[in-house]
Protein backbone atom coordinates (compact mmCIF):
# COMPACT_ATOMS: atom_id res chain seq x y z
CA UNK A 1 0.00 0.00 0.00
CA UNK A 2 1.36 3.71 -0.93
CA UNK A 3 0.80 6.26 1.86
CA UNK A 4 -1.84 7.90 0.15
CA UNK A 5 -3.77 4.45 0.60
CA UNK A 6 -2.49 4.52 4.34
CA UNK A 7 -3.89 8.09 5.16
CA UNK A 8 -7.38 7.17 3.63
CA UNK A 9 -7.44 4.40 6.50
CA UNK A 10 -6.34 5.45 9.14
CA UNK A 11 -9.21 6.63 10.22
CA UNK A 12 -10.75 3.20 10.51
CA UNK A 13 -7.46 2.00 11.23
CA UNK A 14 -7.75 3.89 14.36
CA UNK A 15 -11.23 3.05 15.63
CA UNK A 16 -10.46 -0.92 15.04
CA UNK A 17 -12.94 -0.82 12.12
CA UNK A 18 -10.99 -2.61 9.57
CA UNK A 19 -9.93 -6.33 8.92
CA UNK A 20 -7.26 -7.75 10.83
CA UNK A 21 -5.23 -8.02 7.19
CA UNK A 22 -5.82 -4.71 6.28
CA UNK A 23 -4.96 -3.29 10.01
CA UNK A 24 -1.49 -5.35 9.47
CA UNK A 25 -0.86 -3.83 6.63
CA UNK A 26 -0.99 -0.65 7.68
CA UNK A 27 0.87 -1.62 11.12
CA UNK A 28 4.03 -2.76 9.27
CA UNK A 29 3.96 0.63 7.02
CA UNK A 30 3.60 2.65 10.24
CA UNK A 31 6.79 1.33 11.44
CA UNK A 32 8.79 2.31 8.60
CA UNK A 33 7.15 5.81 7.71
CA UNK A 34 7.25 8.65 9.49
CA UNK A 35 4.37 11.05 7.62
CA UNK A 36 1.93 8.37 7.83
CA UNK A 37 2.78 7.73 11.63
CA UNK A 38 2.80 12.11 12.16
CA UNK A 39 -0.83 11.95 10.27
CA UNK A 40 -2.31 9.09 12.56
CA UNK A 41 -1.13 10.78 15.38
CA UNK A 42 -2.67 14.32 14.78
CA UNK A 43 -5.92 11.98 13.67
CA UNK A 44 -5.51 11.21 17.16
CA UNK A 45 -5.22 14.32 19.06
CA UNK A 46 -7.73 15.64 16.81
CA UNK A 47 -10.38 12.98 17.83
CA UNK A 48 -8.99 13.63 21.48
CA UNK A 49 -9.88 17.64 21.20
CA UNK A 50 -13.41 16.75 19.35
CA UNK A 51 -14.58 14.30 22.21
CA UNK A 52 -13.96 16.63 24.92
CA UNK A 53 -16.00 19.52 23.25
CA UNK A 54 -19.41 19.81 25.34
CA UNK A 55 -22.19 19.61 23.57
CA UNK A 56 -24.78 22.26 24.29
CA UNK A 57 -28.42 21.95 23.77
CA UNK A 58 -30.13 25.07 21.90
CA UNK A 59 -32.43 26.83 23.69
CA UNK A 60 -36.07 25.55 24.10
CA UNK A 61 -37.07 28.60 22.25
CA UNK A 62 -35.29 29.12 19.97
CA UNK A 63 -37.38 27.32 17.18
CA UNK A 64 -40.70 29.72 18.30
CA UNK A 65 -38.57 32.90 18.10
CA UNK A 66 -37.65 31.91 14.76
CA UNK A 67 -40.79 31.52 13.35
CA UNK A 68 -42.26 33.85 15.21
CA UNK A 69 -40.26 36.65 13.54
CA UNK A 70 -40.93 35.49 10.47
CA UNK A 71 -44.42 35.75 10.64
CA UNK A 72 -44.34 38.52 12.23
CA UNK A 73 -42.26 40.55 9.79
CA UNK A 74 -43.63 38.26 7.02
CA UNK A 75 -40.51 37.97 5.48
CA UNK A 76 -38.87 34.56 4.22
CA UNK A 77 -35.65 32.64 5.89
CA UNK A 78 -33.74 34.02 3.41
CA UNK A 79 -34.28 37.23 4.93
CA UNK A 80 -33.88 36.59 8.35
CA UNK A 81 -30.83 35.01 7.98
CA UNK A 82 -29.43 37.10 5.71
CA UNK A 83 -31.06 40.56 6.07
CA UNK A 84 -31.31 41.19 2.72
CA UNK A 85 -34.79 41.99 2.69
CA UNK A 86 -36.16 44.81 0.04
CA UNK A 87 -32.58 46.90 0.09
CA UNK A 88 -31.41 47.17 -3.61
CA UNK A 89 -27.75 47.78 -2.33
CA UNK A 90 -27.82 44.68 0.10
CA UNK A 91 -29.02 42.49 -2.98
CA UNK A 92 -26.71 43.81 -5.59
CA UNK A 93 -23.86 43.28 -3.01
CA UNK A 94 -25.04 39.92 -2.41
CA UNK A 95 -25.05 39.15 -6.38
CA UNK A 96 -21.58 40.92 -6.64
CA UNK A 97 -20.35 38.46 -4.19
CA UNK A 98 -21.52 35.28 -5.62
CA UNK A 99 -20.11 36.29 -8.96
CA UNK A 100 -16.52 37.02 -7.67
CA UNK A 101 -17.22 33.61 -5.75
CA UNK A 102 -18.18 31.91 -8.74
CA UNK A 103 -15.04 33.59 -10.85
CA UNK A 104 -12.27 32.42 -8.13
CA UNK A 105 -13.89 28.92 -7.85
CA UNK A 106 -13.62 29.19 -12.19
CA UNK A 107 -9.93 30.39 -11.59
CA UNK A 108 -8.69 27.80 -9.50
CA UNK A 109 -10.39 24.83 -11.69
CA UNK A 110 -8.43 26.38 -14.84
CA UNK A 111 -5.48 26.46 -12.35
CA UNK A 112 -5.70 22.61 -11.61
CA UNK A 113 -7.06 21.58 -14.68
CA UNK A 114 -3.24 21.28 -16.00
CA UNK A 115 -1.96 19.01 -13.11
CA UNK A 116 -2.66 15.37 -12.41
CA UNK A 117 -6.52 15.39 -11.23
CA UNK A 118 -8.59 12.58 -10.91
CA UNK A 119 -11.95 11.62 -8.85
CA UNK A 120 -12.13 8.80 -6.80
CA UNK A 121 -14.77 6.37 -5.63
CA UNK A 122 -14.50 3.83 -2.82
CA UNK A 123 -16.60 1.34 -0.45
CA UNK A 124 -15.95 2.52 3.18
CA UNK A 125 -14.78 -0.15 5.54
CA UNK A 126 -17.81 0.18 8.19
CA UNK A 127 -20.69 -1.81 8.38
CA UNK A 128 -22.35 0.23 6.06
CA UNK A 129 -20.20 -0.48 2.99
CA UNK A 130 -22.00 2.93 1.65
CA UNK A 131 -19.63 4.27 -1.44
CA UNK A 132 -17.64 7.53 -0.73
CA UNK A 133 -15.70 10.17 -3.56
CA UNK A 134 -14.10 12.88 -3.57
CA UNK A 135 -11.63 15.11 -5.92
CA UNK A 136 -7.96 14.08 -5.66
CA UNK A 137 -5.30 16.62 -7.08
CA UNK A 138 -1.39 15.25 -7.12
CA UNK A 139 1.20 17.21 -6.28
Amino acid sequence: MNCDSIKNLLPDYKDGALSPKTEQAIKEHLEGCADCRLTLELLEKASAVLSSVKEEPAPSDLRSKVLGKIRKNNTSLFDVFFGIGHNPFKAGLAVGAALLLLAVVSVNVVNISGKNTRYETYRTADISGAYQSRFVIDK
